[in-house]
């Protein structure tokens, strides 16, 4: 049997909720036009280290896309925003593990945009991906 059928029947019967639902808790999914499945992403202005590294010239951070274009406009930053008050929640983990099973998709994507904001952030994404075998690709803008 597919190992991701497998992941995907677990997930169901123990948290049945419907993408809406989904959407409520973990502040939704971002599909950006460049890649081809979908990501996670926060506010680059709510960086830990890279909101400091934007402004000084020569680092990684210094003229970040995720800072201009289409990642500017209110409706994308709302979403960010409410991405970034989701990590918080206890449910989080597992709500974001059944929203990527959900989607079917073999790309995955975490921060197109904006950081891990803490030990606990790290800690969940970590965990659920370990507990439900998601393979991570954490890509940094260089």
């Amino acid at each position: 049997m597919d190992p991701s059928r497998v992941i995907w029947d677990f997930i169901r019967k123990d948290n049945i909720m419907n993408a809406q639902e989904r959407k409520l808790i973990t502040g939704g999914l971002s599909k950006p036009s460049k890649m081809p499945g979908y990501a996670y992403n926060l506010p680059a202005i709510h960086c830990k280290t890279g909101s400091k590294l934007a402004q000084v010239p020569g680092t990684t951070c210094h003229g970040c896309y995720a800072l201009k274009g289409r990642y500017r406009f209110p409706n994308v930053m709302d979403a960010m925003m409410r991405r970034l008050a989701s990590i918080s929640r206890p449910d989080w983990a597992r709500t974001m593990a059944a929203d990527i099973n959900a989607r079917k998709s073999r790309w995955f994507r975490w921060h197109d945009s904006g950081d891990i904001q803490s030990i606990e952030h790290l800690k969940n994404i970590f965990n659920f991906s370990y507990k439900f075998r998601i393979i991570m690709n954490c890509n940094y803008c260089s």
